[in-house]
Formats: C-alpha cells, sequence, structure tokens
C-alpha cells in the first residue's frame, strides 16, 4: 500500500495523511484493521 503524502489518511480521519498519521503508520494501519473488521461483522 503506498500512500502519499497529500493522500486522505487511511485513519478514516478525512485529514491529508501528512496532517495525520503520516508519522504513525502503526497506528494507521490498526485503523484500518479496525474499521475493515467492524464492516465484515455488519455484513
Amino acid at each position: 500500500m503506498d500512500i502519499s503524502r497529500n493522500d486522505q489518511c487511511p485513519c478514516g480521519s478525512g485529514k491529508k495523511h501528512k496532517k495525520c498519521c503520516m508519522n504513525d503508520t502503526d497506528v494507521s494501519l490498526h485503523s484500518i484493521l479496525d474499521r475493515e473488521l467492524t464492516e465484515l461483522q455488519g455484513e
């Protein structure tokens, strides 16, 4: 997964990646996994 600094942050905050989780990759990946798990549980 290649995220540019100006792309929307994958954590779902709606902020640009550089203003959110750019320097904390573990947190952003954790947020993505949590969101995906929540969506799968809802199905």
